[in-house]
């Protein structure tokens, strides 16, 4: 009963998520959510705060496919998360950690279209976080997600630009 419930709790956010990302660059489905490693929050209903995490990622990747050629789609398919630190227990209550052992990863397989529905680039890969501790920007508490969304922004310009990058000079 139990699984049935956080069943019925996770789909409306999946559907949302890709309601919200159909118009634009980047679409992103969310597999197999119940055996993600770490996707929870320490004060926060599970099926909410996953559902604000999932609009939030989705939002950031759109804004960062705006960087890529016109016409082109990112086609992404998540299979596990894992949020920077670690939640523990602390006077009674439940909080997140942030220390440097516990990095934010993800891992994904992501396909990309040109402006004629041609695959550019098509590739499984798992993004780490390991030196997410080395960002002192001041602005980073201030948003939501800043660790997984800087994870992504360093995935998508290190890897996802330079693999189009190189891919456009070999022609």
């Amino acid at each position: 009963m139990k699984r049935l419930l956080a069943i019925s709790l996770i789909l409306p956010s999946l559907l949302i998520t890709f309601a919200s990302s159909a118009s634009m660059h980047v679409e992103v489905s969310w597999s197999n959510v119940e055996k993600y490693r770490d996707l929870r929050a320490a004060n926060e209903a599970k099926s909410k705060f996953q559902q604000r995490f999932f609009k939030e990622m989705s939002n950031h990747l759109n804004k960062l496919a705006e960087q890529l050629p016109h016409g082109y789609k990112l086609t992404m398919d998540v299979d596990n998360v894992d949020l920077a630190g670690r939640i523990t227990f602390i006077n009674g209550q439940e909080i997140r950690v942030i220390k440097g052992t516990f990095y934010p990863n993800m891992s994904f397989s992501y396909t990309l279209t040109d402006d004629k529905g041609q695959v550019v680039d098509k590739r499984e890969t798992k993004a780490k976080g390991k030196a997410f501790m080395m960002n002192t920007n001041s602005q980073l508490g201030h948003r939501a997600f800043p660790y997984e969304k800087n994870l992504l922004s360093h995935w998508f310009n290190k890897e996802l630009l330079a693999n189009l990058k190189e891919s456009n000079t070999e022609k």
